[in-house]
């Protein structure tokens, strides 16, 4: 019979049903087999999966010491396969790759999967004799099979089934905003395997109204399948990456297909991010108030009022959480209460007169960066790709080039303590600058940052460094966290694209920008160790023209963000909230900060300078305004520096 619960059929005796059949499955197809052994493998595997995701349909009747001993049976029956699923699928990915590949691949393409085929039959050697292999795991899973009938099933009903489906959807949905905002391999696997639990859950509840869950499951279905196939390219790159003889594959030819790869996972990725925002658009408690009506009018006789899946508590890693209450970072803009004894204060609405004025009429190709430096009573910038560094006088109005970086880079700096700028380069260097001396280097490079740069960075208030790197075409960018030693702690990975960062007026939250993902976040901050933790969306654009770039906080603790091709800087209050909007004559505003004596003159960078065409007259310039209300004073690094 099929995977899913019949409406003559008691819940107890569906599950137990299923149960079985899967389980006879996997034995049947490993103890008798086909002629096609990675056939056998792969449905093997698949019951194992689906036995996974009933167990956490049933784990609230199971309890969590049974469901979790009957995962693990199942999980490590799965694993003792998976290297021969492996080197099947690897060699299927390759082939499904070949359209998307140059044809200068050409000769790269068939050493690589010439090698993929010897592997596969190495692969299946070093298991050992297959019979042997797979009767072991076929007697487990009968021992496993002697234990269904106890279950402690009797009375199973809807609550149970929608505690378990509404586990798994909250932390699917969770996961879903995780990879929008960070995708890696590790969380966009982790999603998948949600996805899948969801898509057995959808099979299994099918006939509660087949249509409306027949297309549910189509849609988890192709979900799962892209999340599938982004995985199986990731491990592939990985196996050439490090696995692949030197000899057959030359070192240009390498990376070329690496970065092709690493090509096909964006795209296939931007289309997890559509599919799992139609997935997962509605709240948890509105999702299982949907499946709980379904239920009503397909068994009425067994209904339980669709109010108690609202009241449902569903439970998440050991913690407790109504099922309404789920994370929900997907909303725009999320509400945070800000942190501290006492929130912060908003105050009346700021200056009426926000016209931005031009101070610097200058084609900056990325003009970035602003700071104050409060002893020279100056303002720093730069301009990223020319590696030039700007210093304005606002008393004589004076801008001029006080460093460049031949040939390369200056993505940030921060402002020392002794009043030195520690500058954040072109292939993960950083170096000390002091007017009148030659540049010197603290950290020549960063060896996965050879060929990307620095971005954004910001101090924190014991003088560390927080600074991300751009992404390049085969890897994502990173955020470290720069210590007073100058040692450097590698803190995110996988970023698009690192941008501003800020922290609130009690220095306990703090912001950051991955521009791709159209967010500003907010973490917990660690202020003695400078830990980050408990991301939550603080504001959300993604409905919205343009992407957020750098960002500055003011005394009332609002955030003052630039907006990318957006023409715009956005005033948001400690919550969220969008209070202020100021126009700009140019699309890429890029940065802002707040000067001057008491804090008081707001600097905003833009960019585009090289198409003022396109990007407006006045692109790359330097503007300020007055904006009503004081900044905050940004910290000095204190990083050592032996002179």
């Amino acid at each position: 019979m099929a995977y899913c619960l019949q409406v003559d059929e008691a819940v107890e005796a569906s599950v137990r049903r299923v149960a079985h059949e899967q389980l006879s499955r996997a034995v049947s197809r490993l103890v008798h087999g086909s002629d096609n052994r990675d056939d056998d493998v792969h449905s093997a595997r698949k019951s194992m999966k689906r036995m996974r995701g009933l167990v956490r349909l049933v784990r609230g009747p199971l309890g969590k010491a049974l469901s979790g001993h009957e995962n693990d049976t199942y999980r490590q029956a799965a694993a003792q396969l998976s290297n021969l699923r492996d080197a099947t699928v690897l060699i299927s990915t390759l082939e499904s790759l070949y359209e998307d590949l140059p044809t200068d691949l050409a000769p790269s393409v068939g050493a690589v999967h010439a090698w993929l085929i010897r592997r596969h039959g190495d692969a299946y050697e070093a298991q050992g004799p297959q019979d042997e292999t797979f009767m072991e795991i076929a007697r487990g899973l009968q021992v496993a099979q002697a234990r269904i009938d106890d279950w402690p099933l009797e009375g199973c009903d809807w609550p149970d089934l929608a505690g378990g489906i509404g586990r798994v959807y909250t932390r699917g949905r969770a996961e879903y905003d995780e990879c929008c905002w960070r995708p890696s391999v590790k969380s966009l696997h982790d999603w998948r395997k949600r996805v899948k639990y969801l898509t057995y859950h959808t099979q299994m509840l099918g006939p509660i109204w087949p249509g409306p869950m027949r297309s549910q499951e189509e849609e988890l279905g192709k979900l799962g399948d892209f999340l599938g196939l982004d995985h199986d390219c990731a491990v592939l790159s990985q196996v050439i990456r490090e696995q692949m003889p030197t000899q057959m594959l030359a070192g240009d030819q390498r990376r070329g297909m690496i970065v092709a790869i690493y090509a096909r996972r964006r795209r296939v990725q931007e289309e997890c991010r559509v599919l799992g925002g139609k997935i997962y658009a509605e709240k948890p408690a509105l999702f299982l108030r949907r499946l709980g009506q379904y239920w009503e009018s397909w068994r009425p006789q067994r209904v339980v009022s669709v109010h108690v899946a609202e009241s449902l508590k569903v439970e998440i890693d050991g913690e407790s959480a109504a099922a309404g209450e789920g994370s929900s970072l997907i909303e725009a803009p999320a509400q945070h209460p800000d942190s501290g004894p006492s929130s912060v204060t908003v105050g009346e609405p700021v200056s009426r007169d926000l016209e931005p004025v031009c101070v610097v009429d200058l084609p900056c190709q990325t003009g970035e960066g602003p700071l104050w430096h409060a002893e020279e009573s100056a303002l720093y910038w730069v301009d990223i790709p020319r590696g030039r560094l700007y210093r304005y006088n606002p008393a004589t109005q004076q801008n001029a080039v006080v460093f460049e970086r031949e040939g390369g880079a200056i993505g940030g700096f921060t402002i020392q303590q002794d009043g030195a700028l520690l500058l954040f380069m072109d292939g993960g260097a950083i170096g000390v600058w002091r007017e009148g001396q030659d540049m010197q280097l603290l950290i020549d490079g960063i060896e996965p940052e050879r060929d990307s740069r620095f971005n954004d960075v910001i101090a924190d208030p014991l003088g560390r460094v927080f600074c991300g790197t751009m992404p390049t075409a085969d890897v994502g960018g990173r955020l470290y966290r720069l210590d007073l030693d100058g040692s450097l702690t590698e803190l995110l990975d996988e970023v698009g694209c690192s941008n501003g960062m800020g922290f609130t007026p009690t220095n306990d939250q703090m912001y950051f920008i991955d521009s791709r993902t159209k967010q500003v976040s907010r973490f917990d901050y660690d202020q003695a160790t400078g830990d980050l933790r408990s991301r939550a969306v603080f504001a959300d654009t993604r409905d919205e023209v343009g992407v957020p770039d750098g960002m500055t906080v003011d005394a009332e603790g609002c955030v003052w963000c630039a907006r990318w091709d957006g023409a715009c800087l956005v005033r948001y209050s400690p919550t969220g909230e969008q209070l202020l909007r100021v126009e700009f004559p140019t699309q890429k505003v890029s940065c802002a900060t707040f000067a001057g004596p008491d804090l008081e003159d707001l600097y905003v960078t833009t960019a585009g300078g090289h198409d003022r065409a396109a990007n407006g007259p006045l692109a790359g310039s330097l503007f300020h305004l007055r904006p009503g209300v004081r900044g905050r004073a940004e910290f000095c690094s204190q990083v050592e520096v032996s002179l």
